[in-house]
């Protein structure tokens, strides 16, 4: 490595977009600009309680999830959130909505869908065009749903068993297309 920078402990999530890095880590979410010759530079931060805190991004929000179920490390006051952060002024990011889930991992964004990961509780598909007044499309139960990657018009869903793969070109008809059993 050309240089190495120290960011912290706890990071989970690593997003870049638009020639900026967003962490997510245990207690909050780091964004570094990347600098000509590829070295990030620190920008800001959004500070939370302890937890798990995956992070994706566009222009104007971060979506981050909390997940304070099963995290040895959550703090007092912590609990199981979608976040949505607006980073229009990135050297001050905000929270403009805040919605509970149960036990949410891994998430990914396609323009304004963004897919959320509930374990065992399954994938949720939700319309985030408003933030502060997002849109439940769908919620697949019947797989465990811990991570999440938009390709286009297909999702791969990863699971602890499984990974499905998901046809979205219909939003209001999405198929599973494929499923691969794993670590059975």
């Amino acid at each position: 490595p050309r240089e190495t920078i120290y960011v912290g402990e706890g990071v989970e999530t690593i997003f870049p977009l638009n020639g900026f890095l967003f962490l997510g880590t245990r207690d909050g979410m780091l964004i570094y600009q990347i600098l000509p010759g590829g070295l990030p530079q620190f920008v800001s931060n959004y500070q939370h309680v302890v937890s798990w805190d995956p992070v994706v991004a566009n222009n104007q929000y971060a979506y981050v999830t909390l997940r304070a179920s099963g995290c040895r490390q959550a703090g007092p006051g912590a609990a199981d959130l979608l976040e949505i952060i607006d980073i229009r002024y990135i050297q001050d990011p905000q929270v403009v909505a805040s919605y509970s889930m149960d036990s949410p991992f891994g998430l990914g964004l396609d323009g304004q869908t963004l897919f959320l990961c509930e374990g065992a509780g399954g994938l949720k598909v939700f319309d985030v065009a408003n933030p502060r007044d997002i849109q439940l499309l769908h919620h697949f139960t019947n797989f465990n749903a811990i991570d999440v990657i938009p390709l286009g018009s297909l999702l791969l869903v990863i699971g602890p068993d499984r990974i499905v793969q998901l046809d979205y070109s219909n939003i209001d008809d999405i198929k599973v297309v494929s499923e691969i059993a794993i670590g059975v």
